[in-house]
């Protein structure tokens, strides 16, 4: 079964946890294990810094970040340029207020939270397969 590394910045983890329509198993990082204690306020720098650290020393695949009234913009400026890709920008409704703000960030992912799983699963097609290559201690010896 695959895993997906989530660092998910937003405040209901209902949203990928309960709407997952596939055997994927998600390990799920939030903001409040980062130091955050509402996700309606802006990010503090102790936060935005956290935010920074994580995504450059561990390997995740997706970022979520709640738009949460504009608090999501400050989460956003955090995120490292090679993760960008790999961010999605959520909001309750469709009406995706502050979008051309994350746009200008670099941001191109954006849905509403009950379409959240569609989008990922379009992120995750769209990227290339990594070849898993067996490291040395995995490898069968023949002699």
């Amino acid at each position: 079964m695959e895993q997906l590394r989530v660092l998910y910045l937003d405040e209901d983890l209902q949203f990928l946890v309960e709407f997952n329509p596939t055997a994927t198993s998600i390990n799920a990082t939030t903001e409040f294990q980062l130091g955050s204690d509402n996700v309606y306020r802006q990010a503090s720098g102790d936060l935005c810094h956290n935010i920074e650290w994580i995504l450059k020393d561990q390997d995740f695949n997706l970022v979520v970040i709640g738009n949460n009234l504009g608090a999501g913009i400050s989460k956003a400026k955090a995120v490292p340029e090679t993760m960008k890709n790999q961010t999605i920008i959520v909001w309750n409704h469709s009406t995706f207020d502050h979008m051309s703000i994350y746009a200008d960030l670099g941001f191109q992912h954006f849905t509403t939270r009950t379409s959240l799983w569609t989008k990922i699963q379009e992120i995750l097609k769209s990227r290339p397969r990594e070849k898993i290559i067996p490291r040395p201690d995995q490898t069968d010896h023949f002699c």
